[in-house]
């Protein structure tokens, strides 16, 4: 929990898991998802680098991928979900950066059902964000 009370997720990524590139592109995520300011963006408070690993504090999300439909009803709220993902796409877009990892495992669902874009791992601009699109 934050000082305020509000709680937060706290994701961990170990180093040793992970190959040089890998380590660089973790680093490259949390730089992008602090810079990055969106309504439909993952919120991220803080992060921490420490030698086993990286820590990353953002608002409470869970990742889409973990949440399951039980009907058709529940389904209904995942079209404006999409849409907020895509809106915060599309400002990704508009800033000058490329996204470079779309998909299910860089969509984030808060408490209240909203939709947020994280997982900046590959996100790049200018003419890097051409390299990764063209």
């Amino acid at each position: 929990k934050k000082a305020d009370g509000s709680t937060v997720s706290i994701f961990f990524l170990a180093k040793k898991d992970l190959e040089s590139q890998a380590v660089a592109s973790a680093k490259n995520a949390i730089q992008m998802a602090k810079m990055l300011r969106h309504t439909y963006v993952v919120k991220t408070h803080d992060s921490l680098e420490v030698e086993g690993g990286f820590y990353i504090v953002t608002e409470e999300v869970t990742p889409l991928l973990c949440l399951q439909a039980t009907d058709a009803e529940d389904r209904k709220p995942a079209v404006w979900g999409l849409f907020e993902a895509f809106e915060a796409l599309g400002f990704v877009h508009q800033s000058g950066f490329a996204h470079g990892l779309m998909g299910p495992a860089s969509i984030f669902v808060t408490s209240k059902g909203e939709y947020r874009l994280g997982a900046f791992d590959l996100c790049r601009k200018g003419a890097d964000a051409q390299a990764l699109i063209g």
